[in-house]
């Protein structure tokens, strides 16, 4: 995905556009698994009882509301996070309801 160019100074250029490492959604990806398999495991623990189908409902909401807390927000917030380098400045912006970020000039950059 570029980034937008309206957020851009005329003819400033992007040189290089990057997110955060891929190693940080190792952990959201462990655990999505970690939930499924639990979730597997206790749904055939349930499927023997009379409320099977209200247990199976319990599993998929606490499922899914766990998924939504460890996997997709992580991965939202590293989807729009982004590390920016133009030919004037650095910024760095980041959030998923309301943005915000930094601006450094390359003039303030020593090494």
């Amino acid at each position: 995905m570029a980034y937008p160019d309206d957020l851009l100074v005329s003819g400033e250029q992007i040189v290089m556009h990057k997110h955060p490492h891929w190693k940080m959604l190792v952990a959201p990806v462990v655990a999505l698994l970690v939930v499924v398999a639990l979730g597997t495991f206790l749904a055939a623990l349930v499927r023997a009882q009379a409320w099977a189908p209200w247990g199976w409902l319990a599993l998929g909401v606490v499922g899914l509301g766990v998924v939504g807390r460890f996997t997709l927000w992580p991965v939202l917030r590293w989807r729009t996070t982004h590390f920016v380098i133009t030919t004037r400045r650095v910024l760095i912006r980041e959030g998923v309801l309301s943005r915000h970020g930094i601006d450094i000039p390359m003039s303030r950059i020593n090494s």
